[in-house]
């Protein structure tokens, strides 16, 4: 067996050594008193805390970020109550009524986008804004091209529930591959809408957002707007056809200033044409007896013809007018 002495019978010991203050009288009395622990071999001492497995020391995982999801080609994305839609790509375009060809190595590539207004405020869409682009599978952008009559450049607030589609034709390498477009809502602070054209896997499942109904509700102006004729099947003075698919439509309006005590400005270029759907669609100049460019003061008139390029299946139901994207706009239905 062995002996195992206390820790403090060892201090007091080099303590004698150090100091004459300690007698060999007191540490003989030390050592008589202490009580000596007989261990053998065969014990062990063990601590009085066991640790299992249930007992195990765990952390709460930290939330994490709700993962993007990916979007392809026909994907509906919406950024801030609006929605943009890739609905068709032509890679590569070849059809431009201006006989214009694209540079040695280049190419021309038409991608029509829906941009729909689901939030309460008006939000302009241009087709003006430098920003229009797209980008390939290297990072590169190219903007907007301009070969066709058809490539109108027009802005126009959108309304809630008012939607808008336009073909953007740009200019790239043969060997690019458009992945993304991305087209601006609004000039200052503008909103970035960007739409994915990467095919979609087979088993992928659109994002879509169903056309609803959309009725025309005109708001109290200075300004009327009165429509007293429609034609069906305009024929325009400097267009041999309309686009496939589509059909020239004009109308006879008058404009009137009412109760603004200054000039109004009135262009043929600032009618839109709307359809049940809410869709909008830019007019179209060059129809004989067109409405003409002048200002009205109050209690002037002016009156003329106001044409449109729409699809051969859509239902006018009246046209709105503004000449500044910042102004309430003029209603008018039809019929």
């Amino acid at each position: 067996m062995k002996k195992i002495m206390p820790v403090f019978i060892i201090v007091i010991l080099f303590l004698s050594g150090c100091s004459s203050l300690v007698t060999d009288e007191m540490i003989q009395t030390a050592i008589a008193k202490t009580q000596f622990v007989q261990i053998t071999p065969s014990q062990t001492i063990t601590s009085t805390t066991e640790f299992t497995p249930t007992n195990t020391i765990t952390q709460t995982p930290k939330p994490t970020s709700t993962p993007q999801p990916e979007y392809f080609f026909g994907d509906t994305v919406i950024k801030d109550g609006i929605a943009i839609t890739a609905l068709s790509i032509e890679d590569p375009f070849t059809q431009s009524d201006w006989r214009i060809n694209p540079s040695n190595g280049n190419k021309f590539v038409k991608i029509e986008i829906k941009v729909e207004n689901l939030s309460s405020n008006n939000v302009l869409f241009s087709t003006m804004n430098p920003s229009n682009q797209v980008k390939d599978q290297n990072g590169f952008v190219y903007p907007v091209k301009i070969v066709s009559l058809n490539d109108s450049m027009f802005e126009v607030n959108l309304a809630k529930n008012e939607k808008i589609t336009h073909n953007f034709v740009f200019e790239m390498p043969i060997d690019s591959i458009p992945l993304t477009i991305q087209t601006p809502i609004g000039f200052f602070n503008p909103i970035m809408l960007i739409a994915n054209l990467r095919t979609p896997p087979t088993d992928h499942i659109l994002v879509n957002l169903p056309d609803q109904p959309y009725l025309i509700n005109p708001s109290q102006s200075p300004i009327n707007l009165v429509i007293s004729d429609f034609n069906p099947s305009a024929t325009p003075q400097y267009y041999s056809a309309p686009p496939t698919g589509f059909k020239y439509v004009a109308f006879f309006v008058e404009m009137e200033n009412q109760t603004m005590n200054q000039q109004y400005y009135i262009h043929s270029g600032y009618f839109y044409l709307l359809d049940n759907k809410g869709y909008i669609y830019p007019s179209v100049m060059g129809i004989s007896g067109e409405i003409q460019s002048v200002n009205i003061n109050i209690g002037e008139k002016t009156k003329g013809w106001v044409m449109f390029s729409i699809p051969e299946n859509v239902t006018p139901i009246g046209l709105k007018y503004g000449n500044s994207p910042d102004e309430n706009y003029v209603y008018a239905k039809y019929p």
